[in-house]
């Protein structure tokens, strides 16, 4: 059974919708970040990479590390300077 929805320290909305599934064969950031790598993400945006990666559909690290319910993930990206508000894509 599903969990109830939550949302975590940044009013994150936690529910899935249409778009609410980690797509197999991520990118390689992506891929990192639903691994729930901190270390490696942090060391990526450290050395100035791009951690706003996202797929066609607008999905980026973030809706990933909220989707996998990888808190502290989310958190580093939001305060690496990802949008917590940016929406992904509906089309």
């Amino acid at each position: 059974s599903m969990p109830e929805p939550t949302t975590g320290g940044g009013g994150i909305p936690m529910e899935g919708d249409d778009n609410g599934r980690i797509p197999p064969d991520l990118p390689e950031f992506l891929a990192i970040v639903k691994e729930g790598d901190t270390d490696r993400v942090a060391d990526i945006a450290a050395a100035g990479g791009d951690i706003k990666e996202a797929l066609s559909n607008g999905m980026n690290g973030l809706h990933i590390a909220c989707m996998a319910g990888l808190m502290q993930m989310a958190d580093l990206l939001i305060r690496r300077g990802i949008d917590p508000n940016c929406e992904m894509d509906h089309g």
